[in-house]
Parts: structure tokens; sequence; C-alpha cells
């Protein structure tokens, strides 16, 4: 068994689910994903994010004057802390915000905190990675926020933020701008919790959208911004969603629910790309939990492991569509590096899966999963069938239980990056 080192003490929101991908589906669902949200990710789902990612940038160009990462990067990250205690402190926020943990726990042991770019005052085991610098900007880049090649805030975001943010500030405080500024210049600084300068942050960072922001965050952040790399795709999917919608929460009843009306409004286009969402994500979800179940029995014949799926899923096979493989086979091939047997492997398996022939997609699955680690610079595989015909796990899946059958037409794991979507457009709605 593999053996994988951990750390202590780690922040709930600084995990980012899925990166092992041992079925090598990512770059598959994350293709059509893009299909249809061509600026948002996976974990860009705060509106708030977004703002401190302009108000950090444009706060740190201001101290430096090429606008490279070197002399951005620490002075954002300042930012970053100041934007959390002020949230957390002044706001009364608890949810949202990245590095809560540490934020709430040192919040609660006196009257000031102190933030500085040394290790020791950062909000995260690594702030830089799992804060929003690493997982905000790039987004913040596609949705035509900040420069392209550089950290600066584009013309239309800087004035954005100095006629709303900035002004914002300055009703909390006249001499907002100086005081931020001397933060962020210094190598670490104690910000009193009674302090103007966090005041003054937390009311540009009010929770509550205002009117006077709410437009061009939508333009920028739904619509995907005056790039948009759909086609317009993201702009009919957003208009539908608000239209037929309640709430926040995305899964495959939502999903469903907008390929209705992107039919009934005669939007073929719309359907098909999210069609195939929907077709792939059926078939996704019972990949992924044959092989990790799969890895949880080490020692077990093939045949057995094929008992316990026809014993949970449906017996004369699963509910999916394997066609979905011929409509997307252009992407299937681009998501494995243009090889041909990549198509041909998960069609082995979509096509056991619905004839409920579980030793057959076990048997092709783990021979997919080889494939792919060794297409990774020659890594091992997971899982290997010896000579008994039992499964010799690498790199075990000790928690979790296998899907129940009925559960599986429901279950949404991949999220193709329209659940980020929906929940900054829910946020953003009067």
């Amino acid at each position: 068994m593999t053996a994988a080192p951990f750390l202590t003490d780690l922040d709930s929101r600084a995990a980012i689910k899925g990166s092992m991908d041992p079925l090598g589906l990512v770059p598959l669902w994350s293709r059509l994903g893009r299909k249809v949200v061509g600026n948002l990710t996976t974990v860009t789902n705060s509106v708030r994010g977004f703002s401190t990612v302009l108000l950090g940038c444009y706060f740190a160009s201001e101290l430096v004057e090429d606008e490279a990462e070197q002399g951005v990067l620490g002075r954002f990250l300042v930012f970053e802390q100041l934007a959390a205690y002020a949230r957390h402190v002044i706001n009364g926020e608890s949810e949202g915000i990245r590095g809560i943990d540490r934020v709430r726990k040192r919040a609660a042991g006196g009257n000031a905190v102190r933030v500085g770019v040394a290790r020791e005052h950062q909000i995260l085991s690594n702030q830089k990675t799992y804060g929003l610098w690493g997982l905000f900007t790039v987004a913040s880049r596609s949705s035509g926020l900040l420069q392209e090649q550089r950290w600066g805030l584009t013309s239309t975001a800087r004035e954005f933020v100095e006629r709303v943010y900035v002004r914002r500030m300055r009703s909390a405080s006249a001499r907002a701008v100086d005081e931020v500024l001397h933060v962020l210049g210094r190598p670490s600084t104690e910000v009193p919790f009674n302090s103007s300068v966090l005041r003054s942050v937390a009311e540009a960072l009010q929770p509550r959208i205002r009117a006077e922001e709410r437009q061009y965050l939508t333009d920028h952040l739904v619509m995907g911004g005056p790039s948009d790399r759909t086609g317009g795709l993201q702009t009919r999917l957003a208009a539908t969603m608000e239209h037929h919608l309640k709430g926040s929460k995305f899964g495959v009843a939502e999903l469903s629910a907008v390929i209705r009306a992107a039919e009934r409004q005669g939007d073929g286009e719309l359907a098909a790309a999210l069609g195939h969402i929907r077709d792939m994500e059926a078939l996704i979800v019972p990949m992924n939990a044959a092989f990790g179940q799969a890895q949880r029995c080490h020692g077990k014949t093939v045949r057995d492991v094929a008992d316990d799926l026809r014993s949970t899923w449906a017996k004369g096979g699963i509910d999916i569509r394997p066609e979905v493989l011929v409509g997307v086979a252009a992407d299937v091939r681009e998501a494995f590096g243009r090889n041909a047997d990549a198509q041909q492997r998960l069609g082995t398996v979509a096509g056991a899966l619905r004839r409920g022939s579980y030793d057959e997609a076990l048997r092709a699955l783990i021979a997919h999963n080889g494939a792919v680690m060794q297409g990774r610079s020659g890594a091992a595989a997971w899982i290997r069938i010896d000579e008994n015909d039992r499964l010799d796990v690498r790199f075990r899946e000790d928690t979790g239980r296998l899907i129940d059958g009925a559960a599986l037409p429901s279950e949404w794991q991949s999220t193709y990056f329209l659940n980020s979507l929906r929940a900054i457009q829910h946020e953003l709605l009067p």
C-alpha cells in the first residue's frame, strides 16, 4: 500500500478534492464544462472572494511599479488577511472565508491580531497556494478583472474598484487608503479589532451585494466577461438558470430542468451541450464508484467485487448512455492526449456497465487506470490482478462505501463548473 503524508490542523476549506483522478476523467469533464462555463473553476464560488482579489491587487499594485508577481504577492497575502479578519470580526461572517479556522481561533484570543508576510501570520498552511491567490486569480483573469500576464487590474476593474469599494472605505475612514497602504508596506503589523483600517475594509466587503456593484460583477463573473470563451452559451445558460431555478443548489435535478427549459426555448445548442454533461456524469459516477470499490477490496477476486456491484446495483445493468462517448469523441481524444485506446477502453467499460457485465467492467477499469498511470511519467498502476485473479491494491481506499443503485441517477460529483456559476449568480441576484 502506498503511504501518503498528511498535515494536521489543516483548514477545512484548503483541501481540493478529487485531485488524484486515477481514471484521468477530470480533463474530460473539464472540457465539457468549459463549453458552457468559460471563466470559473470548481472552487470560485464566492462573490466576496473576487471582491477581495480586486481590492488586494488594487492596493498591492499601488505599492509596486512593475506589477510583477514577486512584488505584488506578499502585499496581496497581507490584504487577504485583513479582509478575512474584517469580514469575521466586524461583519460577523464565518462562511465563505478561506482560512476561517485560523481566523476564528486568533480572533478569539484578544482584541488585536498581527498580519504579515511571514508564515506564522498566514491564515492557511500555505496561503499562496490554498488562498485566493492560488484559487481565484486565474478565474479573475479569465473574467476580465486582471490583466493578462500581469497582476494589475484591467482599466474597467480599476475604475469599478475606485468607484465602489474605495469610496465605501473612505466613507468609513477618510484615511482608509493610506491606512491600508501603511499596513501592506510593512513586514508585519498589529491591527486592533476596533481600528479604522479594519472597519473600512469591512465596509467595502459587506455581505450584502449592493446595487452599485451587481451589474458589473454579473457581467464579468456570471456572463463570462468581455472575452467570453463559450461563444455566448454561458450567457444563455445563466439566463435560463435565472428564470427556471430557485436557490443556489445545483445537481442532476437542476441540470435536467435547465435542459428541458433550453429545449422549450428552441436552444438546441445549449440543450445538447448540457445533455452531454448529463450523460457523461451518469457514466463517470459508476466508473468512479466501481473503481473505488475495487480499491477497498485488496485480496478479493474480481468475481467477488463484481458480485458486490451486482448485489448493490441492478443485476441487468445500469441505465447509462454509452453513445455519449461517440458524441464527445473529440473531447475524449484531447482529454487523453489523442490516445485512441482510451476511447476504446471507456467504451468497453460503459458497454459492460450497461449490460451488467461487472467483471468485464472492472477489468477494463483496472486496465484503464494502468494506462493512465503509465502516461503520467510511468507511474505504477493503483490496482493489479494477480495470477489467482485476486486484486493487488497498491493504493487503497479504506473509507466510504459503494453508492446504492437507487442513488446512482441522482449522484452529482464532477460539477462541470456549473455549481460555481449558480452559486455566484444566486449571490448576485437582487
